[in-house]
């Protein structure tokens, strides 16, 4: 039997498969995950089993550890029961918002 295209879900016949990552590809759905551009054995850079190009392998990395959450007790103020509590004139006039267009329009009441 034959296996699935790791990007579209479709049967990867031998003659169009890309064996990479370890996943199969069709030849045309191995391309790089953020600028689309076709990519191969020789000029992929792989990162958390995707493909990329050589021009976004660093710009995935950065944004991974930006997006990462920071480590368990790395924040000794912060309880993991407990949120944090805003003040009542602040935290009232948070509640109606309905949109980003709403947020961008808040005047702020003094504390």
């Amino acid at each position: 039997m034959n296996p699935q295209c790791a990007r579209c879900g479709k049967v990867v016949y031998p003659t169009e498969k890309v064996n990479c990552l370890d996943k199969y590809w069709h030849k045309g759905c191995f391309h790089c995950e953020v600028c689309k551009m076709a990519l191969n054995m020789n000029n992929y850079k792989g990162y958390e089993k995707k493909p990329y190009c050589n021009a976004f392998l660093e710009l995935q990395k950065q944004l991974s550890r930006i997006r990462a959450p920071p480590p368990p007790g790395s924040c000794p103020s912060a309880s993991p029961t407990s949120s944090p509590s805003l003040p009542p004139t602040l935290e009232s006039s948070l509640l109606p918002l309905t949109s980003s267009s709403d947020f961008l329009n808040i005047k702020w009441n003094s504390v």
